[in-house]
């Protein structure tokens, strides 16, 4: 028996750490998409042409998946944290760009 300094060892957490891991990367993604589509959308609605992908769409929906996902990435599943990016980094872009264009 070793002595250790931290009394409470974590063991067999490989699974949970690799979970972990996927959710917070699936997180972004999904916003990432979520986000340069709305944005596509939004922008195709007010001119009524095609405009190119946005990289500062992508990168404010990579933000948000992240937003949404962190405080909940050790007990959500796969599934669950796909739909949460999806659909709040999806409101968040819509709610806040508006602000941002209505005060600026």
């Amino acid at each position: 028996m070793t002595h250790s300094p931290f009394p409470l060892a974590i063991t067999n957490q490989g699974d949970n750490v690799g979970r972990i891991a996927v959710v917070t990367t699936l997180g972004p993604c999904a916003g990432a998409i979520s986000a340069v589509v709305v944005g596509r959308l939004v922008a195709y609605r007010e001119s009524k042409e095609l405009q190119r992908f946005s990289l500062s769409d992508a990168c404010n929906g990579a933000l948000g998946g992240l937003v949404a996902i962190t405080a909940g990435c050790a007990t959500v599943s796969l599934s669950l944290s796909l739909s949460l990016s999806l659909s709040l980094s999806f409101s968040l872009f819509l709610s806040l760009s508006r602000v941002l264009i209505f005060f600026f």
